[in-house]
């Protein structure tokens, strides 16, 4: 069985939807591609699933809003884990293909190289 890297963060931003409940998806869909502790920062109105997939929750006392939410998770994952060289951060409405975990640590982590994407914050 793959054990995911120690050199990878999870973080997940979640915001309230108000029609529709993703988060819970996007926590399974992180845990079967084979990614570790997953660390949810909740703006105050997400969803709240039953199934955590080993997720520990950060909730917002107050609205942040997209890019401070961005801001207050990456300070937070440095401060919690200041060793840990990569994060992987999302927002609560992705789905990963199974083995993307392995993926990451086998081909994206092993050059060492730091990358950064964001599809709604830049």
């Amino acid at each position: 069985m793959f054990v995911p890297s120690h050199r990878l963060s999870v973080a997940v931003l979640s915001a309230p939807r108000p029609n529709e409940q993703t988060l819970s998806n996007t926590l399974r869909s992180l845990h079967e591609a084979g990614f570790g502790k997953t660390l949810v920062f909740a703006e105050p109105g997400s969803e709240h699933p039953a199934n955590l997939y080993d997720a520990h929750w950060v909730r917002n006392d107050k609205v942040l809003g997209p890019r401070q939410n961005f801001v207050n998770a990456i300070r937070t994952v440095v401060e919690i884990e200041p060793g840990c060289p990569f994060l992987l951060l999302c927002e609560d409405d992705i789905e990963c293909h199974p083995g993307t975990a392995r993926y990451v640590d086998d081909v994206l982590l092993a050059d060492e190289m730091v990358s950064a994407f964001s599809d709604g914050l830049c």
